[in-house]
């Protein structure tokens, strides 16, 4: 069971339930296509660890831990966004800001209500990850009850985790559609800047910055950072799986062009500054060398 093998599942739903959010279809519509491939998904994965034998107690914790959460954590955020959406009442932005405001609580107060764990989640704790997450034999560290999704076993905090990934983000979404109404009037500042380079450069840079590991200590999405970029650069791209297959139809030149670009761009730089002020140059081959 490789890394490689469950990214490849993950993005490819990622892709499809991008798909069916273009789709425009209604709010039912969307939710059961949705949590149907977010389930076959999950059984993909079921299907290839029967005759699958973990090897090292890591490789079983990384999967329950790591990437099993995110899988779960996705279908519980589609369930939860139906509800919250499906229960908004009529009326006007007041109305339905108050809406979400008081999803909002709901949600940080189950937040609160299991506050140890959710502090052993936030801060990347690892000293009871062989009891939390191997096998269901945790309950005596007293987790709170968790329901099994349509039959698969998985450790119970495998669910809680994925619960606490959902609603934070839910949260942070809800409080999106709040603040406008908070901010209505206040100055809002914008930096004057237009991407206008190729819209696979982003995808270029997205996967350079995930697989270098640079976000959340390797921990990451790829997803999150692309729409982390689309947000800071105002620009819509689309498909992050899509943009990948350009990456590597780039058969022709380097799949990496514009980080290519850079570091000859970067290096010609320290070259020039090098060359033409030697003085400087010994002083910054010290710390270099020290690196």
């Amino acid at each position: 069971m490789t890394n490689q093998f469950l990214n490849e599942c993950f993005q490819e739903l990622l892709t499809q339930l991008e798909e069916t959010k273009a789709a425009k279809l209604n709010p039912l519509q969307q939710v059961t296509t949705s949590l149907r491939l977010i389930k076959t998904a999950i059984s993909r994965i079921r299907e290839a660890l029967q005759d699958y034998t973990f090897n090292e107690e890591l490789t079983e914790i990384r999967l329950n831990k790591y990437w099993m959460v995110r899988f779960y954590a996705l279908f519980i955020y589609q369930t939860e966004c139906f509800r919250v959406m499906d229960s908004l009442p009529k009326g006007g932005v007041k109305v339905k800001c108050k809406h979400y405001q008081k999803h909002q609580k709901a949600l940080q107060r189950h937040l609160q209500d299991y506050s140890i764990w959710f502090g052993y989640y936030k801060n990347e704790l690892e000293i009871f990850d062989g009891a939390l997450f191997r096998g269901r034999g945790a309950d005596v560290l007293f987790l709170p009850e968790s329901p099994d999704f349509f039959g698969h076993e998985l450790p119970h905090c495998s669910y809680i985790f994925a619960r606490f990934m959902a609603y934070e983000k839910l949260i942070e979404e809800l409080e999106l559609k709040v603040n406008p109404v908070k901010a209505d009037g206040a100055k809002v500042y914008t930096h004057g800047l237009t991407w206008t380079g190729n819209k696979v450069n982003i995808a270029e840079l997205a996967y350079g910055l995930y697989y270098a590991g640079q976000f959340n200590h390797g921990n990451a999405d790829v997803s999150d950072i692309y729409r982390w970029l689309e947000e800071s650069l105002g620009i819509s791209v689309g498909s992050v799986h899509r943009k990948f297959v350009d990456l590597r139809r780039r058969n022709t030149d380097s799949p990496t062009k514009l980080l290519d670009k850079m570091r000859e761009a970067i290096h010609q730089r320290i070259d020039e500054d090098l060359r033409y002020k030697p003085n400087r140059g010994i002083k910054l081959a010290k710390p270099m060398d020290e690196d």
